[in-house]
């Protein structure tokens, strides 16, 4: 069902490219009438309908310039560099074991979160470091952007971003996946922000955001390792995304990854929550295909027994942890006989911080 803020800012965004349309309208009115009237007295129809097809052509093409001109200004209105947001979700997508994370969405509160529009529109999915969560989040973000049900808009969290308004960065960031989503949108942004010369500021941003929010149906915000920020930056954005979902006439649903922490178990207690310690069954099938496909290269050298057995090993040590396991396979690489790799495995540490 449309609202009324979502016919506003659709007809304030349709309005401009309309408007360019119906100009050029009237202009090639103008422009064709000796053509109209040959056309009337039969005269060159095969020219006519010609120049009515380049006419058209050319109107395609100056409204798609149009509207790139549209999007790169605004775009460039919220400073934030956008390709950075694929780059990242490419090089995360390909960490992932072809075959793994599968199993979230089948898990009926992953399922609930996901479709259900009655259901609570917080999910929680925590788990130990190094267990996989930021992997699991890529798959979840690209499966649904490839379906393409959802606007599906994410934010991933690291501890080496510096500045005092992460906050802003995390909004400007969705913003800019909304606009790429939805270019209809630009116009709007164009002529009542990036076109008057107003800053980006946190609060301008905030409230760009909610219309945004309450205009565009269906929206999924997948925010993860919010932990690795400050515990200030963690309570401020918690506090605004929340918001953000109990907004009126929107259906924005968010699904946070991430270790649990003072801030985020306070606010976040309550809410549905996967728990990836209690999906040990799933995850442990997830490192046996991970270890299984990295100790295939191993198999011709050292043989088939050897190798399924270090495998059984490696898995039943891995205890949940991705990270442990990845680390294992490194140091394995140093390994050049059977003796080696088999004192290797027996010596294998116990915990991330001793791997």
């Amino acid at each position: 069902m449309t609202t009324p803020l979502a016919f506003h800012l659709f007809f304030d965004s349709m309005w401009k490219s309309f408007e360019y349309r119906f100009n050029s309208i009237l202009k090639d009115f103008a422009r064709h009438r000796d053509l109209v009237m040959r056309e009337v007295v039969a005269i060159d129809v095969v020219e006519a309908r010609e120049l009515r097809i380049k006419f058209h052509q050319e109107l395609e093409q100056q409204e798609k310039r149009t509207q790139n001109y549209y999007l790169h200004d605004s775009i460039s209105w919220l400073k934030i560099p956008d390709e950075e947001h694929d780059d990242e979700l490419d090089q995360l997508a390909e960490k992932r074991q072809e075959g793994t994370c599968e199993w979230v969405f089948r898990n009926p509160i992953f399922q609930s979160w996901k479709n259900d529009a009655h259901s609570d529109a917080i999910l929680w999915v925590k788990g130990i470091p190094g267990a996989g969560k930021t992997i699991l989040s890529t798959h979840i973000i690209r499966q649904m952007k490839e379906e393409g049900r959802f606007t599906t808009v994410y934010h991933i969290c690291n501890s080496y971003t510096t500045g005092k308004h992460l906050l802003g960065e995390l909004m400007r960031g969705v913003i800019v996946q909304l606009l790429r989503a939805d270019r209809d949108l630009a116009p709007y942004i164009f002529e009542n922000y990036a076109n008057k010369g107003l800053a980006p500021s946190a609060a301008r941003v905030k409230g760009l955001l909610e219309k945004l929010v309450q205009a565009i149906p269906s929206i999924r915000i997948i925010v993860d390792g919010l932990d690795e920020y400050p515990l200030s930056d963690q309570r401020t954005i918690l506090n605004e995304l929340l918001s953000l979902s109990k907004l009126p006439g929107g259906q924005c649903r968010i699904l946070f990854s991430n270790r649990e922490s003072e801030n985020i178990n306070r606010r976040l207690n309550g809410k549905p929550t996967i728990s990836l310690r209690d999906e040990n069954v799933d995850l442990k099938k997830d490192i046996g295909l991970y270890v299984h496909a990295e100790l295939d290269s191993f198999r011709g050298d050292f043989g088939n027994d050897l190798i399924d057995r270090i495998e059984r090993q490696i898995v039943a040590k891995a205890d949940g942890m991705f990270l442990w396991v990845r680390l294992i396979m490194q140091s394995l690489e140093e390994c050049h006989s059977p003796q080696e790799l088999v004192e290797s495995v027996k010596t294998l540490p116990e915990g991330l911080d001793k791997a």
